[in-house]
């Protein structure tokens, strides 16, 4: 813990109105969130750094006022508190801040320790998180001035503060010369050898550090029966959510559906029985009623409904079990599994993708805007309400994303950051409902307001931590070209197919303010009504020669190509050129513009999410 005390003379005839201005940083939030293997350490993640900054707010001296966050915030992640604390005493209650998130990670680490290695294995997991949870810290004392000019003061401090790092000393003892494991999930750590009591979370050839470990067990401990939904689950979401939908309402299958879905629903049972662990995918936005088959369908972990996922040799490995233990359950969970998809096809419901996408938000400038405030109204008054509108934006995110119609899942939202994860089918909509949120709710009071936000398709498949890495790269490009900007990438198993990075709104021809993903909506929905996929690569191959073209001769050589690649009428070809345009930027025929020319990028996006993967 480290911190900087700022001191100066009094401002001229301002009156010391306030205390000590406190802003305590809890640095590295981001890295540890994204040093995560599964969906449960990345919520897990969170949950802990909410819970230790929640734990030293709660245990504030009486006279000491918190501006951010507001009361209640506290159960979202949030890695900053402003503090105003009587006059004097700010060092004091920054360090007591320290101590109270010290504390916290200790009780965490002796809470996860509780039946698998008692207080002796609680204090090594103390002892091996050195430098974590870090915390730094800035006061300003009121001889500065007024809470506005504290807080210029303040926010100048921080700046400077992020380029000072501190190395805390650490020496682990070698016995007989044995050589230490790195955490196979942070790489900068020493893996603890925490013993065959939490082997069983350990995956494979996993070496975990103290920190890791703890969000492994904590995700176990502190889940929701049946845990966190995996990406598999939140894959398939859509699909399960249809197929739920479909016999909810009596559609022509849904006589068929049912007992399919029963079907695979005791295939899984029996291989829980069999000793493996099965996993639970139920999700916020998959709405079920009262109908007891349905909600075991939305229980059920969504990686079973794809039929490669039971292969018996795989689920053996993974569950530490023979082979001929899971054989036979595994071959009739494979055909339920075939079974289910193929009734549903007959439905009209479309396979579930194995691909998912992550959403990533960050508000624009808000460091800058914060220091603005507003004119006509006190800074300290005017940050309390922006804290409370925060607040209830963040709120306002995670329920719209986890409704139905977008069946999405959160892990955060708190201040202007969010991460969270949908479907395919839903993940464009979501992001831009999402951005809408929290520019409506905090509209009223700051002008202008923005947020960046990216978004990054991939396979369930894929190692989470490179997924989460690659989003938090792309949201910084995107804002370091464009604010608001707006980052998307696909993701293949095989490596990046494409990459989008434009402003958030679109260009003409779309309409003043019409956001960039409405285009790409749209001209997803072009492909999926009859605009030939060969028209993306079409667009990737001629693209050097397209580039070359004025606005006007690229806007009716994409009339032509539309009309070539598909039977669309004239209104319904218009509009894909419209969205192509829209989505993809403009071109100014200059080499130097190359940057601005996306339009194939946009064609080959839209044509994966239309497929979704498949």
């Amino acid at each position: 813990m480290s911190g900087v005390v700022v001191s100066g003379q009094a401002a001229t005839g301002t009156a010391a109105e306030s205390g000590d201005l406190v802003v305590v940083m809890v640095p590295g939030v981001q890295q540890f969130v994204a040093e995560s293997r599964t969906t449960g350490d990345v919520r897990a993640s969170s949950e802990i750094i909410a819970s230790l900054v929640g734990r030293a707010i709660d245990v504030l001296p009486g006279d000491v006022q918190v501006v951010f966050p507001t009361s209640g915030a506290t159960t979202e992640l949030t890695n900053r508190i402003v503090l105003v604390a009587p006059p004097g005493r700010g060092a004091e209650v920054a360090r007591g801040v320290g101590a109270a998130i010290a504390d916290q990670w200790r009780a965490l680490c002796t809470e996860v320790s509780q039946g698998r290695g008692g207080q002796p294995l609680a204090e090594r997991l103390v002892a091996e998180s050195v430098g974590f949870p870090s915390l730094r810290w800035v006061v300003v004392g009121p001889e500065a001035g007024d809470y506005a000019a504290q807080w210029r003061v303040a926010a100048t401090a921080v700046d400077g503060r992020k380029r000072i790092q501190d190395f805390p000393a650490y020496h682990r003892a070698a016995a007989g010369g044995q050589r230490f494991a790195v955490c196979s999930i942070s790489g900068r750590r020493a893996a603890v050898d925490a013993g065959a009591a939490v082997r069983l979370l350990v995956r494979g050839s996993e070496s975990l550090s103290a920190p890791a470990l703890v969000k492994r067990i904590y995700a176990r401990e502190q889940a929701p029966k049946g845990g966190y939904p995996s990406t598999w689950s939140i894959a398939s979401a859509a699909f399960r959510g249809a197929v739920g939908e479909a016999i909810r309402n009596g559609s022509g299958h849904s006589g068929q559906l049912r007992p399919a879905v029963r079907a695979l629903v005791d295939a899984v049972a029996a291989l829980s029985r069999a000793g493996v662990y099965t996993g639970d995918g139920r999700l916020p936005g998959l709405d079920v009623g009262g109908d007891a088959e349905l909600a075991a369908f939305a229980r059920l972990e969504g990686g079973w409904v794809y039929p490669d996922n039971w292969e018996p040799r795989s689920v053996a490995r993974e569950n530490g079990l023979d082979v001929t233990a899971v054989a036979e359950v595994c071959r009739q969970g494979r055909s339920a599994a075939q079974e289910l998809l193929a009734v549903a096809s007959s439905a009209g419901i479309p396979a579930p993708s194995p691909y998912l996408a992550v959403i990533v938000q960050d508000g624009d400038h808000m460091g800058r805007r914060l220091s603005k405030g507003a004119a006509g109204t006190p800074l300290r008054e005017w940050h309390a309400r922006v804290s409370a509108a925060l607040v209830a934006a963040a709120r306002a995110q995670r329920e719209r994303l986890e409704q139905p119609d977008l069946v999405g899942w959160t892990v955060y939202t708190g201040g202007d950051d969010l991460l969270g994860f949908a479907p395919v089918r839903s993940a464009l909509a979501a992001t831009r409902e999402l951005n809408g949120v929290f520019v409506a709710g905090m509209a009223g009071l700051m002008s202008p307001v923005s947020a960046s936000s990216a978004l990054v398709f991939f396979h369930a498949s894929s190692p989470l931590q490179s997924v989460l890495g690659e989003a938090r790269s792309l949201l910084q490009t995107a804002k370091q070209h464009h604010r608001p900007g707006l980052g998307v990438a696909v993701f293949l198993r095989g490596g990046e197919r494409v990459r989008l990075v434009l402003p958030w709104e679109a260009d003409p021809p779309a309409a003043l303010g019409t956001p960039r993903i409405a285009c790409l909506e749209a001209l997803m929905a072009a492909v999926r009504t009859g605009l030939s996929p060969r028209l993306a690569s079409e667009l990737e191959r001629d693209r050097d020669q397209l580039a070359t073209l004025s606005e006007t001769w690229l806007e009716a050589e994409l009339r032509r190509l539309v009309r070539r690649h598909s039977s669309m009428g004239a209104d319904s070809a218009a509009a894909a050129v419209s969205a192509l345009l829209g989505a993809g930027g403009r071109v100014r025929g200059r080499a130097e513009d190359e940057s601005a020319w996306q339009l194939p990028q946009a064609a080959v996006l839209a044509r994966f999410i239309a497929s979704e993967g498949r």
